[in-house]
């Protein structure tokens, strides 16, 4: 396996530009020698991907937020544990489990989307306002969807009305494809595992690489291309374990349900003229729902913090929808 050393070449403020570096110096799979004496991994090869994930077992392990877990820990009477992120193990599962329940319910979501502007969710949508203002054909395509739905709803962003929305849905794929909220997912092997021919060595970080991996043109035509309809197919349009916006399996995103409904919810309403303050569910969306989306900025990029953040100003303009 080639083992990565040399320094100076690479930003840990763009770790998806760090990971098409050694993707074009070293290949599919990379080991990289931290201090510590700690190996970590990454895979840029969908098929890896899923046999990594394949091994994770019932508690997945993770090594993240470890500063987040020493501040809770050391503040017993604040915090019983050191949270759902940084935990492993059976624990983890136990506080997953209770989250679980109360998270996916249809009522959470209703109730929590004044805090949409939380920060993976703001992030997001700022991503997909960014490739609507960028196409604007995309973006009237979504507008006649949002329009046909409300208009049959009264203006209720309903169940029936988000199951109805395949181009909305088909919007949200392909944001998530060129923009997603991290670089990949982070695992700690639990047993020795063999992937793509080489021993994988217990306690081992692995790494996935999918957002660069998401704009290869082996596995997207024309990949830099912002185009939802590659995804209004029947079969998916490359392997499954390219885009995992997510995560997949035990440990995948806890919060994905009530994020996505969030983010649909609003694009709706952003499509759609004004037709009765009452229909919007803040003064933002009041807002944003009477005009057209355009950009002003220049291309924007990520930074790689806890999640990837927008590495410009958001220089978006609003003009009246006729």
């Amino acid at each position: 396996m080639p083992i990565l050393v040399p320094p100076g070449q690479y930003s840990p403020k763009r770790l998806h530009h760090n990971g098409r570096l050694k993707l074009q110096q070293f290949g599919p799979i990379v080991r990289e020698n931290l201090p510590g004496n700690t190996n970590l991994v990454y895979l840029f090869d969908p098929e890896d991907i899923e046999a990594m994930y394949a091994k994770e077992g019932r508690y997945p392990s993770r090594r993240s937020h470890l500063a987040l877990q020493k501040y809770r820990l050391d503040r017993p009477h604040m915090f019983s544990t050191g949270g759902i992120l940084p935990t492993n193990g059976k624990h983890w599962w136990e506080l997953r489990r209770r989250a679980q329940k109360s998270m996916n319910k249809v009522s959470a979501v209703t109730s929590r989307l004044p805090q949409v502007d939380e920060a993976s969710g703001a992030y997001t949508m700022a991503y997909v306002l960014y490739s609507l203002a960028n196409n604007q054909d995309k973006q009237d395509l979504l507008a006649l969807e949002a329009r046909r739905l409300l208009v049959g709803s009264d203006g209720k962003v309903t169940t029936k009305v988000l199951s109805e929305a395949r181009y909305l849905k088909a919007v949200m794929k392909e944001t998530y494809r060129l923009h997603p909220i991290s670089v990949g997912v982070g695992r700690v092997i639990q047993e020795d595992t063999v992937i793509r021919g080489f021993r994988i060595p217990k306690d081992t970080v692995v790494v996935t690489q999918n957002q660069v991996i998401s704009r290869l043109p082996e596995h997207f035509h024309d990949p830099q291309r912002f185009l939802p309809e590659r995804w209004l197919h029947k079969a998916p349009p490359a392997h499954p374990f390219v885009v995992v916006p997510f995560g997949h399996g035990p440990r995948s995103c806890i919060g994905r349900r009530m994020a996505e409904q969030n983010l649909q919810t609003i694009m709706l309403q952003v499509s759609l003229p004004l037709m009765n303050s009452d229909l919007l569910v803040s003064s933002c969306l009041q807002l944003i729902s009477r005009y057209r989306v355009g950009w002003v900025g220049g291309e924007l990029d990520c930074l790689s913090n806890l999640i990837n953040e927008p590495d410009a100003p958001l220089d978006f303009t609003f003009t009246d929808r006729e």
